[in-house]
This record gives C-alpha cells, sequence and structure tokens, in this order.
C-alpha cells in the first residue's frame, strides 16, 4: 500500500495535464469525425420515412426525418443499426439485424413513429367516423447507390401495399414509366422490396418487411 501511495505521489503532477490532453483528443477526434460525415455527406444519426408513390412517374415524399435516438430511445440499439448501414451495398441496402429479438425491436419502433404521423384517423376510426385505412409496407435502408444519392442516412421505406404489387414486378407498370437517374435508384430498391414480399407470400422466404396501417379522415 504504501509503494501505491508513493507511486501516486508522484504522478500526481502529472495528471492534470494528461487528462487535459486526452480531453482535447477526444474534442478533437469528434470534430474530424463530424467533418469526415459532413464531407462524405453521411448522417447516419438521422432517420428519414419516405413514402414512395406512382403517377406519371416514382414519387417520394418525406413523411417525417426524426433522430435515431428518438425513434430507437436506446443507445445499444442505435449503435446496432449504425453499424448494419456499415455494411450496406448497392446491391444490398436493407438493415438486417442479425438478432430476431433485436430486429422486432427496431420494426416495432419504426412502427410506432409511423403511427403518430394519423393520430386523428385512429380516434376516427374507434368513435365510428369516416376514415380510409391502407396497409403499407416497409423497410429500413441505408442506400449507397453511386448514381443520385444525394446524403447517406437511415432511411426507412414505405409504399402502400397493393401499390408495390402492382407497379414493382419484374416487367411490371414501373419499368415502362420515365424516371430520372435518382427516382430509378430507389425503384431498384422498392423492386428488392417486392421480391422479398412475393417470397413471403408464396412460402418461400421469411416475412423482412414490416407492416403498419395509416389513415386518414375523410369528409
Amino acid at each position: 500500500m504504501e509503494t501505491l501511495t508513493q507511486l501516486f505521489d508522484t504522478a500526481k503532477p502529472y495528471l492534470a495535464p494528461v487528462a487535459l490532453v486526452f480531453t482535447w483528443a477526444g474534442v478533437a477526434f469528434a470534430w474530424w469525425r463530424r467533418r469526415t460525415q459532413f464531407r462524405r455527406k453521411e448522417f447516419l444519426s438521422q432517420v428519414n420515412f419516405s413514402l414512395n408513390l406512382f403517377a406519371d412517374t416514382l414519387q417520394m415524399r418525406t413523411l417525417s426525418e426524426r433522430f435515431a435516438t428518438d425513434v430507437w430511445p436506446n443507445s445499444h440499439g442505435v449503435a446496432l443499426l449504425n453499424r448494419a448501414a456499415k455494411y450496406a451495398t448497392d446491391a444490398n441496402p436493407f438493415l438486417v439485424l442479425t438478432n430476431p429479438d433485436d430486429q422486432g425491436y427496431v420494426y416495432r419502433a419504426i412502427k410506432n413513429a409511423l403511427s403518430q404521423l394519423c393520430p386523428e384517423a385512429f380516434v376516427a376510426a374507434a368513435v365510428g367516423g369516416p376514415v380510409r385505412i391502407g396497409t403499407f409496407l416497409f423497410a429500413l435502408t441505408c442506400e449507397r447507390y453511386e448514381e443520385g444519392m444525394r446524403t447517406i442516412k437511415l432511411r426507412v421505406i414505405l409504399i402502400e401495399r397493393e401499390a408495390l404489387r402492382e407497379w414493382c414486378a419484374p416487367g411490371g407498370k414501373g419499368e415502362q414509366m420515365p424516371m430520372a437517374p435518382f427516382h430509378r435508384t430507389r425503384f431498384k430498391t422498392l423492386q428488392a422490396m417486392y421480391e422479398m414480399d412475393r417470397k413471403h407470400r408464396e412460402g418461400t422466404g421469411p416475412e423482412l418487411l414490416g407492416r403498419v396501417e395509416l389513415g386518414v379522415v375523410t369528409s
């Protein structure tokens, strides 16, 4: 014990300068990381909820954009998603966690966030008011396409179920539509979602897409 006390007394004058060095090193690393992420346009702390629909072309509409920690208020869960996002590729932009329980938690949180977008419709339905409800399919992605991708962030890709099946089948109506390059990259994601849905319906694949009921109040 006496030896430890002597060592502490010897090192004591140096503890404050060493702590200061580590503090500034941490500040410098955080600055460098933020700067690198900005230059790469990589913002994995954000979650974009993107509704996809078809008219004269594919249209993408942001329903909401939130911090990841607001959707998943658990630092470990967010860290798992950020780690998975690092491995997302052009061919496979979907984030699937290895632990089914973790994946279930991620999708339940997404459903909660989406349901919060239309509370009036759910209240109206509960009291017998005029509402219109639709079933939507979604997937969590980190799209990293070389062409047209402006920013890298977590994205919840959302589309009405029948629209996905009607427009995104191979050789279907969507392939014949004129699209800008950025829209064409998103269409690739939707076509992959179509295949996930088809395999699940035919019993040849697991259920990889999330499902949520959303609605609007009608007059």
